[in-house]
């Protein structure tokens, strides 16, 4: 099946479709990137099936979704990003957990502890020196210690379209995110943490949802829960 992860990736089709022209007798064909409304309505879209409290925050994202996450110190961002990242892989693939900032120390090994973030579906890094390939989730921690720009991240983005994205910011003193707001517009999914609740401000698959990261994280559905 063909995955198409918004209606922006129509402009990636490929085949010639054959369309009725009602002012002329014979059929017409479109140009490459062009569908017609009924091939438009038939097309199937992917998308991960969040359970629970997680798909009342994200909704139902396509599986290779764009989202950036920011949040000041004593936040609860790693905490939720580390909550967030165990789900994953338990549920959905393998994940890279990238931190410049925290790998191989003794905070972060504690934080994994006191989690339990663990699965043989997580894996940590320091840096993106890796082929991303083998995995279907990544987490870049942080965008601002790693000095990434946007420029860069496209690149890699259009280096491995099918691997799903989860970028970390730095907070300003303002406490917004450190960075420009071209960062924002590339995105899918947009959090901001602040004293320990995430709120999704932007989100193109619809929902909008806001949760206490320091609190349990329910992954069961209603039909489970029963």
């Amino acid at each position: 099946m063909k995955y198409f992860k918004t209606f922006e990736d129509l402009s990636k089709v490929k085949k010639i479709t054959k369309v009725k022209n009602p002012n002329k007798k014979s059929d017409v064909k479109t140009a490459p990137g062009i569908i017609s409304s009924t091939d438009l309505m038939n097309l199937e879209f992917d998308e991960i099936d969040f359970t629970g409290d997680w798909e009342k925050l994200f909704g139902d994202p396509a599986p290779n979704f764009d989202m950036m996450i920011d949040g000041g110190p004593g936040s609860g961002k790693t905490t939720f990003l580390l909550k967030f990242a165990k789900y994953l892989a338990v549920k959905f693939g393998k994940v890279l957990y990238v931190s410049s900032e925290e790998y191989g120390t003794a905070t972060l090994n504690q934080k994994i502890e006191d989690i339990e973030a663990v699965s043989d579906n997580l894996f940590f890094a320091d840096n993106l020196n890796y082929n991303l390939d083998d995995f279907d989730f990544v987490f870049i921690d942080s965008i601002n210690d790693m000095s990434l720009k946007l420029s860069e991240y496209k690149d890699i983005r259009e280096e491995y379209p099918l691997t799903a994205f989860i970028l970390v910011f730095q907070h300003t003193k303002a406490e917004d995110y450190r960075g420009s707001k071209e960062w924002e517009h590339e995105m899918e999914i947009a959090a901001t943490i602040e004293k320990g609740i995430i709120t999704v401000y932007k989100n193109r698959y619809g929902v909008k949802g806001e949760l206490n990261v320091f609190e349990p994280i329910s992954s069961l559905d209603k039909k489970s829960e029963k």
